[in-house]
């Protein structure tokens, strides 16, 4: 895990795949997700959830949601908040939708578009 302040180098563009979120999931109980671009695969139900890496300033993440039919919810990691939401209450990212969240201040992620995917 990258503390405050720490040079990211190469962990900047990680991909990580095949991810499942945690049904129902919490911001302990989730899985965390990567630096780069992160591909949900499947989700049970609107609630189930996934953790952004620490917010740390110039951080970029890409999720992509390929479930057809269900939302994700992506919480912050620790005391980080998601687009001025506390990170363990989360943002809701649509259904076959890309999102880009991005951190131009440590704690702080924004999420900056959500679009849909092509199929």
């Amino acid at each position: 895990m990258v503390g405050r302040g720490q040079v990211l180098g190469g962990q900047w563009a990680q991909t990580k795949t095949d991810i499942t979120p945690t049904v129902s999931g919490t911001q302990l109980t989730s899985p965390e997700l990567v630096y780069g671009f992160n591909n949900v695969t499947s989700s049970a139900n609107d609630t189930d959830g996934v953790v952004l890496p620490p917010a740390v300033r110039r951080a970029v993440v890409w999720v992509a949601n390929d479930d057809a039919a269900q939302d994700v919810v992506v919480f912050g990691n620790g005391s980080d908040t998601v687009h001025g939401t506390a990170g363990a209450t989360g943002v809701a990212q649509g259904q076959q939708t890309l999102g880009l969240y991005v951190c131009f201040a440590d704690g702080a992620w924004i999420k900056l578009l959500e679009a849909t995917l092509a199929t």
